[in-house]
């Protein structure tokens, strides 16, 4: 037979883990926030999501501007039938999707 160390090194391995393990950071001694009434979170929530559209929006319009031949090329592609699998694979989904976002 051998002699196998594995599972001493191991249990050293581990016993030195513990014995150096750092301590959990204590609670947040902070008080805990008032609740947000509904109408203001309402609010809240609805401008935070037209933001967030608005940068959406803005986002894909650069993203478009610049790969303007491109986006013109898949949306005469898409008019004449080819296949959206085919135009993912030539230039990409996420060129193809923002395209096919903004296309009426």
């Amino acid at each position: 037979m051998f002699n196998d160390h594995s599972l001493a090194n191991f249990r050293a391995e581990v016993e030195r883990g513990v014995r150096y393990a750092q301590p959990l950071p204590a609670a947040d001694p902070s008080p805990p926030r008032a609740p947000v009434k509904a109408s203001v979170r309402g609010t809240a929530d609805a401008v935070s999501a037209a933001a967030g559209a608005a940068h959406a929006a803005l986002s894909r319009d650069r993203f478009l501007s610049r790969h303007a031949k491109s986006a013109d090329l898949i949306r005469h592609s898409s008019s004449r039938g080819m296949s959206r699998a085919s135009m993912e694979r030539i230039w990409g989904w996420q060129l193809v999707n923002a395209v096919m976002e903004t296309t009426p």
